[in-house]
């Protein structure tokens, strides 16, 4: 699993390995536990940040796809290219997207509810913005007035994101639609094997694309260290010839090295 370029899955493996041969050892099914002793494959840190060029096809993909009726071929539900943008544009982690209330969204500002101890921020909203939450919300009332169920009176019970019964989608519901999603994006030729990316992506697209005011305040980071996890921007430097000392610094150089005859 790791040679292929899977070393998080086969680190994952070796440990339910490891459980399932340490409860048959205890329980006098086998006499050795084999996993024992064998080292975790090295993990290297991948964002598999998209390009905004892949990110922006496969929402416009995702968006054609939901249009196409529930029950139609390669049908997607629309709240996939809702959550890219949100994640995008106010740089949240997948939970935090998949958590969002009207409570969050109400009035001209995305109030975040970030995790890990980074700080909430306020987001204005962009016409992109105001645009997957109108549609959520539009989703979400066609689906309650369907099931006749009971809606949340309170703001903060009322999901933006909810499954065809109505109720808050779940982390699992969201990873089949999800990843539906991408095999279908790659059999269209909408984008690669190797240009796959998830959710959480586009919160290191959203951060590393700021320019406006201070990143680190936008993302929620409350250190410089967090802050570089995401921000993959290459900063702009004048080489030192543009700081106007350049010539004199060669000047001295060559004449305090400059070799004299005896």
């Amino acid at each position: 699993m790791a040679i292929p370029g899977y070393p998080t899955k086969a680190n994952h493996w070796l440990c339910y390995l490891r459980r399932v041969f340490g409860w048959a050892r205890e329980h006098d099914h086998v006499t050795t536990n084999p996993a024992v002793g064998i080292k975790q494959v090295r993990e290297k840190g991948d964002h598999r940040m998209a390009t905004v060029d892949v990110f922006r096809r496969v929402q416009a993909y995702a968006k054609e796809c939901s249009m196409r009726g529930a029950r139609a071929k390669g049908a997607l539900p629309p709240y996939l290219w809702a959550a890219m943008e949100q994640a995008y544009q106010a740089r949240l982690r997948g939970i935090e997207v998949l958590t969002l209330t009207d409570a969050h969204t109400d009035g001209e500002v995305l109030r975040t509810n970030r995790r890990k101890g980074s700080r909430d921020n306020l987001v204005r909203k962009g016409a992109e913005t105001e645009e997957a939450i109108a549609m959520l919300r539009a989703r979400r009332a066609s689906i309650w007035e369907k099931n006749a169920g009971v809606i949340p009176i309170r703001a903060e019970g009322r999901y933006l994101f909810v499954s065809e019964d109505g109720e808050r989608l779940t982390e699992d519901g969201w990873q089949t639609a999800w990843e539906r999603m991408m095999r279908n994006a790659v059999k269209d030729g909408i984008l690669s094997h190797d240009e796959r990316f998830g959710l959480h992506s586009l919160k290191h697209r959203g951060v590393t694309d700021n320019s406006k005011g201070d990143k680190k305040e936008a993302s929620g980071h409350k250190t410089d260290a967090m802050l570089h996890v995401y921000d993959h921007s290459l900063p702009v430097v004048n080489d030192e010839s543009s700081h106007g000392s350049g010539g004199n610094l060669g000047a001295w150089r060559n004449e305090d090295f400059k070799v004299k005859a005896p």
